[in-house]
């Protein structure tokens, strides 16, 4: 092959990886970092548990914006607790899931090759009544690790 076919093959194979990533690049939220929620959040849930854990019960989180507390039942517990929150700290939290990209998360998360593991759903219920929802089963979205971190900062633990 002479050079200047190399050259112009070569060529041609950046031209079309500079145009997959223009059009892929939007897609990705996370790499944009903060994603705005649509509307005025009212209350996040997650539920979430392990499969073949030993018991029936997995873990809910509930989150009221416009109540100020979440409740926080850890999985394989028959306890709830209770935090009631200020403003301050409300308005912290949402910020924070804002800054992570948490509503720009896709709606599906699955690795079905594991037959066994931990899944989640998150739901966003904004103001108006609408939701988003999240699920994920032993696949995360990929800012799930500061998400747990974030959470645990307000003493939230999923476990």
């Amino acid at each position: 092959m002479k050079k200047s076919t190399v050259a112009i093959l070569t060529g041609a194979g950046v031209v079309v990886a500079s145009l997959a990533l223009i059009l892929v690049w939007p897609m990705l939220p996370w790499v944009h970092g903060p994603v705005q929620p649509p509307k005025p959040v009212a209350r996040i849930q997650m539920n979430w548990g392990a499969f073949f854990v030993g018991c029936n019960n997995g873990g809910i989180l509930i989150i009221d914006v416009e109540g100020l507390f979440w409740d926080n039942k850890p999985e394989c517990s028959d306890d709830t607790i209770h935090t009631d929150v200020s403003h301050e700290e409300m308005d912290h939290f949402l910020a924070t899931m804002t800054d992570i990209g948490v509503y720009g998360w896709k709606e599906h998360y699955d690795d079905w090759n594991i037959m066994d593991g931990w899944g989640f759903l998150l739901t966003i219920t904004y103001d108006d009544g609408t939701q988003q929802t999240t699920e994920g089963n032993n696949k995360y979205p990929p800012t799930w690790d500061k998400f747990r971190a974030a959470l645990e900062d307000f003493g939230i633990l999923l476990r």
